[in-house]
Parts: C-alpha cells; sequence; structure tokens
C-alpha cells in the first residue's frame, strides 16, 4: 500500500440501542451520508408496514432465493410456538379478529430475517431455556428489541392489514394519529441491524422490567401475550420469565415500579397472578403519561443518531386507584378465572370501603407468598 493512501477505517459493526454517553461520545463516530432508513410520511409508513422490508425499506418479492424476497418473519418465533404449543392457538387483536399464531407474519427480506433478527432470536431462545437467571443477565436492547419486533408485528394488523393472498391494503383499525408511534418504533427497530445511538434526555427512550414467574410442572401452560389498546407497550409471560416494556415513555414505568413495588418484590417469584396484576397497574400508569417525542437522526451505513425531545401531550389523565385496579383485573383475568372461578375475574378492587385489593402483599404489607394451585398443570 502507497505510503500516501489513507489507511480504511475498520470498525467493528455493533448493533443495539445505547446512550450516546455510554460509548464515548460523538468524537468516536465518525458519520458519513447514507440513505433514510425509516420514511417520514404517513403514506411512505404504510407501504413500509404492507409491503416492504419492516427493517430496511427493500421492496420486497417472491422471487425464491433473491435477495429482496419476502422471507415471513414470523412474529411469535417458531422456537417459541414450539415451546408453549402455540402454533394452532389464536391471539386476539384489539378490533375482535383473531390470528393464528403460525399465520401471523410481517413482510421481511432474507438478509434482514435470516442475519440480524436471527442472532438475537437465538440469544433470546437460549437465555428463555436456561432460566430467569440467565435471561435477566441478557443486555437490555436485546430484550426490548425482541418485544418491539412482536409488538409491531401484532400492530402491523391493525395500522395497515392486508389481504394474505393479494397483498392488497385494508381497512385499518387503529386511529391515524398510531402512526406517530409506528415510525418512531421503526427508528428504534433500526437496533437490530445498526449501532442506534440515543440523546437529549437522561433515560433511554423506552421501560423494561424482568420478573421471575412460578410455574406448575408443564410449563407450555404458562404462556400469554398481552398489549394494551392505543398504547404502544407490551407485557409477556414465557414459564419462568415475565417481561413489561412501554415503548416511548423515556424510564416513567421503571421509575413507577421502583416507588411503588421495588422494596417488596425485588428478586421474588411470582404468581401468574400476581404478574399480571403488576403488569396492569404499571401499564395503567404509563398510559397517564403520554409523550411525543421530536427528534433529529443523523444517520451512517452503520451508526443512526437519535436526539430527541419527549414533550408531555397537553391533557394529562389524573392517576385513580380505581381505573388502576380496573387494568389489573383486565389483564389478570385469565389466571384469575381459573383460581377463583369467577368468569370476571379478581376484581383488585371493593365498592364497600373504596379501597384497592391486592395479591402482591399480605394485610401486614408483607410480600405474600402466593402458591401455585395444585390442579394446575
Amino acid at each position: 500500500m502507497s505510503p500516501n493512501k489513507p489507511i480504511p477505517r475498520q470498525r467493528k459493526h455493533k448493533t443495539g440501542i445505547f446512550h450516546l454517553h455510554d460509548v464515548g461520545g460523538p468524537n468516536k463516530v465518525e458519520w458519513q451520508q447514507a440513505p433514510r432508513s425509516v420514511p417520514d410520511t404517513d403514506d411512505a409508513v404504510l407501504q413500509r408496514v404492507a409491503f416492504e422490508c419492516f427493517l430496511c425499506g427493500n421492496p420486497l418479492n417472491r422471487i425464491r432465493d433473491h435477495t429482496h424476497q419476502d422471507t415471513n418473519e414470523d412474529v411469535f418465533p417458531r422456537w417459541l410456538q414450539r415451546r408453549y404449543d402455540l402454533a394452532d392457538l389464536y391471539f386476539p387483536l384489539s378490533d375482535g379478529r383473531k390470528i393464528k399464531y403460525s399465520e401471523a407474519l410481517i413482510p421481511a427480506c432474507r438478509k434482514c430475517n435470516n442475519v440480524y433478527m436471527s442472532g438475537i432470536e437465538a440469544r433470546i431462545a437460549q437465555a428463555v431455556a436456561k432460566g430467569f437467571e440467565s435471561f435477566n443477565n441478557l443486555p437490555k436492547s436485546v430484550v426490548f428489541l425482541w418485544c418491539a419486533k412482536i409488538y409491531y408485528g401484532i400492530t402491523h394488523f391493525e395500522v395497515q392489514p392486508r389481504d394474505g393472498t393479494t397483498k392488497f391494503p385494508e381497512r385499518p383499525s387503529l386511529p391515524p394519529y398510531f402512526l406517530h408511534d409506528i415510525r418512531w418504533l421503526l427508528h428504534l427497530l433500526q437496533g437490530f441491524r445498526k449501532r442506534v445511538l440515543v440523546n437529549g434526555h437522561r433515560s433511554l427512550p423506552f421501560s423494561l422490567l424482568r420478573f421471575p414467574l412460578k410455574t406448575g410442572k408443564d410449563e407450555s401452560f404458562y404462556f400469554q401475550c398481552r398489549q394494551p389498546a392505543f398504547f404502544p407497550a407490551i407485557a409477556l409471560q414465557m414459564g419462568r420469565v415475565g417481561i413489561i416494556s412501554v415503548f416511548d415513555d423515556f424510564g416513567r414505568m421503571e421509575s413507577a415500579y421502583e416507588h411503588n413495588f421495588a422494596e417488596i418484590l425485588n428478586g421474588r417469584e411470582l404468581n401468574p397472578v400476581q404478574f399480571w396484576e403488576l403488569a396492569g397497574y404499571l401499564l395503567f400508569v404509563a398510559s397517564l403519561y403520554p409523550l411525543h417525542t421530536h427528534f433529529i437522526r443523523i444517520e451512517d451505513e452503520l451508526d443512526m443518531q437519535l436526539i430527541y425531545a419527549p414533550f408531555p401531550e397537553p391533557r394529562l389523565a389524573a392517576f385513580s386507584e380505581r381505573e388502576a385496579a380496573e387494568w389489573s383485573r383486565e389483564f389478570a383475568a385469565p389466571w384469575t378465572r381459573l383460581v377463583t372461578g369467577d368468569r370476571e375475574g379478581q376484581p383488585f378492587w371493593t365498592s364497600e370501603n373504596g379501597k384497592p385489593l391486592t395479591s402482591l402483599t399480605n394485610e401486614d404489607g408483607s410480600f405474600c407468598d402466593m402458591p401455585i394451585p395444585e390442579e394446575f398443570p
């Protein structure tokens, strides 16, 4: 090589979501111009959702082994379907429709599916198989990206549904303003294939909590996935692992947990009823603080920097113990129906004295070590 010729810059292609302060500052990144990964207009976002790879945005085709072949990424990965016997079961959408777990697919090109996403899928699958401690040691952004992909996959059926045969768009069931949340989520999902550096707020843009859970003898019985309507968040139970994530609250849900529950629940195994009560309560609290995120994007082939400023929506709802209890009742109902036999599930609220009820603590405020009923698998 000529001594006057510059040596090409060598940099490992890192992926994930990182706060800029944690990677040594902007001088560590040499920016170059690159095509935008996420479209800016509503019509372009709808085109992405229905017909393009949801990560890289390449238009897809059905040509076998073509670089841009639509390989149909599973919303719920096949290892998850096998582990919890989900393939022939149905999950509900917010508009009342139901889709088979095995038929829930999103457009994805070969490289994004088999290279960028498969690595994270393998890490998640191995960690779940080893147990909660192994799963809890995964980087926060890895678990978030996996949850965000599932949430996006579920939501895309409602933001821009398409006929499974003709691929023609159908009538959406979510309101137009939800496209803002989808656009923001698509930026964060670039963490599958780029290093997404965020800055402008002391917290990462999302919250993520993980909990050890109790199960009976048959772990395949203990799976559930729930997402609130019109609010970008998700909660999952996978055997002995419980996850709650909000995608645009800048750590508010984590703060609510630290303030109200961390001292009592820290490290304790939760009964599924307890986990879903907690999920309902925390997601209700997070829903009270909707944020509109303004951001500037700087992007090259390997990195994306998001400099953001979250602004609260002008009208915030007031906290209500009764409404929080209703969210807990709705989220926990599939499990409390099994325990109590009551079709409505446990109320988590009594009208007699106007006070909340809980499965998390005893009357003296200590943690309630709630066993799995013997009749459960």
